[in-house]
């Protein structure tokens, strides 16, 4: 009996144990955290920094401690929210503070872990920069303020343009502001309308931001109109008309360097990445086939609509055609990046070694003021025939109808009644052989021209069916036609410019959807169908010289 309850002691203790572990490791899993948050984690001294302490959890009782801040920022706010959301029918509670903190020195500062009960956050930096220099006379309550990220460009070299208007007190509506005027430049917002607080010489101010990007199009010297303000501002109790202007700036813009190769296009970028693959090459590459090469050009420091069309000649012994590019762009915070994906068919048109030439791509490089190459390697492909000719090669060994001749009758002595009824027997069995042959003659006669008619509506008939057939089987039908009926290969046709013009149109059509109609269809066919072939050509030559040479 003592041995079973002992028994039963260290079973239930056991149990106890591992359920303490799994709950242990569960809560591990599924512990609580803090993580901290701000808008910006580069900011000017004076900016006013919003920081968020979210807890996944909802908290009442305990009380946040960020004591350790006040060594570096001071504190000038603090406000709690609790909230609810609902993810895949589960519902959770958080709790999130908000802090207002003003950094007390420049440099790089860290916010250092913040407690709650047990539990602590990560460590989060931030760089504090030192303050631009303010308008001459003090701090007014409102002004604005504009600067360039560079004083000297190179045409078409992307420019940042940041605007700000700092104000005390309440805007009040309604208020508006008339952008920057950029004379003889393609131009873009960068960064829309920003808000954010700042402190200068110990007085408040809420700060509008906003940041263009634009590419001056023409060299010499380039004057930005200064923005303007209009509004309501409520300050010191009362509300007050305010007009402000800023001061107009002006840019340098120099020409094309005389080093860069002409007649390229003029790319002044931060960077520049350049590649290319071939999308499904087949085994074997025979003539007529398809191969897809996609060539990718990304920029940083230009528009999609700035980047070079990238364009690959045809040369011997294959066509290029291309798609519509397809481009994107990203916006950063410091510039724009955009990209260009080209998409080009190569068609292989004769058998042999296919070469594509290496290309260069030149760009020049503002961050280093330098002349740089990106190059599209070489590339070569063996092409096999796209089908294989009528075979003539056994044509020799064909063996022609034998036709046996019966022996000559020997008519032996006899009597003559026996002469008599051997003459009547041998006319009645010539009249008999003479009829079997007219009568043979007859029906191949009739067959030969019964096979000519036939083969006439048939020819017809095909020709009409593949003329009618979807455009993809309509071109092999006249490669097949092209190989079989005109012994040559359909990039090789005699043709004229307009039925050339027509074979073009149904390439394109099929490389890169071109419009195609039936009617062109129609008209190609019957084009393709009206040339004689190669080889009857050659032959009525070699007929004609005969005749002229042995014309006696």
């Amino acid at each position: 009996m003592k041995q079973n309850r002992l028994e039963n002691l260290i079973h239930s203790t056991l149990i106890s144990i591992w359920l303490m572990a799994f709950s242990g490791l569960f809560n591990h899993a599924n512990a609580d955290s803090l993580t901290l948050s701000t808008e910006r984690q580069t900011v000017e001294e004076g900016d006013i920094i919003s920081l968020y302490v979210n807890a996944d959890f909802q908290t009442l009782g305990n009380t946040l401690n960020y004591e350790t801040l006040r060594k570096d920022f001071e504190v000038l706010s603090r406000q709690r929210s609790n909230f609810y959301e609902v993810t895949n029918g589960q519902q959770k509670a958080r709790t999130r503070w908000h802090l207002r903190l003003l950094p007390k020195k420049t440099g790089e500062l860290v916010i250092p872990p913040i407690l709650l009960g047990d539990i602590k956050s990560e460590p989060y930096k931030l760089v504090v920069t030192e303050s631009k220099p303010q308008p001459a006379g003090g701090t007014p309550a409102y002004f604005l303020q504009v600067e360039l990220n560079q004083e000297q460009v190179y045409l078409q070299q992307e420019t940042l343009y940041t605007l700000r208007f700092y104000h005390q007190g309440k805007l009040v509506a309604p208020s508006n502001i008339r952008p920057p005027s950029f004379s003889n430049a393609l131009v873009d917002n960068l960064k829309e309308e920003n808000i954010y607080d700042k402190v200068i010489d110990g007085n408040y101010y809420t700060v509008y931001e906003w940041v263009y990007v634009f590419y001056p199009q023409a060299s010499g010297e380039m004057e930005i109109q200064a923005p303007e303000f209009n509004g309501v501002v409520y300050l010191n109790s009362k509300q007050k008309a305010i007009r402000e202007s800023a001061k107009n700036l002006k840019l340098k813009v120099l020409p094309v360097p005389d080093n860069f190769p002409e007649p390229n296009n003029w790319m002044p970028a931060k960077s520049v990445f350049l590649k290319q693959e071939w999308k499904n090459l087949p085994e074997k590459i025979r003539v007529g086939d398809s191969l897809t090469r996609v060539i990718t050009l990304q920029v940083f420091g230009l528009k999609a609509n700035q980047l070079p069309a990238i364009s690959t000649p045809a040369g011997k012994g294959y066509k290029i055609y291309k798609q519509q590019p397809l481009t994107q762009e990203e916006k950063l915070n410091d510039g724009i990046i955009s990209q260009v994906e080209i998409i080009q068919t190569i068609v292989p048109t004769e058998t042999g070694k296919l070469e594509l030439p290496e290309q260069e791509i030149y760009w020049w490089n503002t961050h280093n003021n330098h002349l740089e190459t990106l190059y599209l390697d070489s590339r070569s492909f063996n092409i096999e025939p796209g089908m294989q000719p009528p075979d003539f090669s056994r044509a020799d060994d064909v063996q022609a109808d034998v036709v046996s001749v019966a022996p000559p009758l020997k008519v032996a002595n006899s009597s003559a009644s026996d002469f008599w009824m051997w003459l009547s027997f041998a006319l009645g069995a010539l009249w008999l052989i003479t009829l079997s042959l007219w009568y043979r003659t007859y029906k191949q006669t009739k067959h030969t021209v019964q096979t000519t008619e036939n083969t006439e509506t048939l020819a017809k008939v095909t020709a009409v069916n593949w003329c009618e057939k979807p455009a993809g089987e309509f071109y092999q039908a006249l490669r097949e036609h092209a190989q079989k009926q005109l012994q040559i290969s359909l990039s090789d046709l005699p043709l004229d410019s307009e039925t050339k013009s027509l074979l073009i149109s149904l390439e394109q059509h099929l490389y890169y959807q071109g419009e195609w109609s039936n009617v062109q269809q129609n008209q190609l066919c019957q084009a393709i169908k009206n040339l004689q072939p190669v080889v009857e050509k050659q032959r009525s030559t070699r007929k004609t010289q005969l005749q002229a040479l042995y014309k006696n």
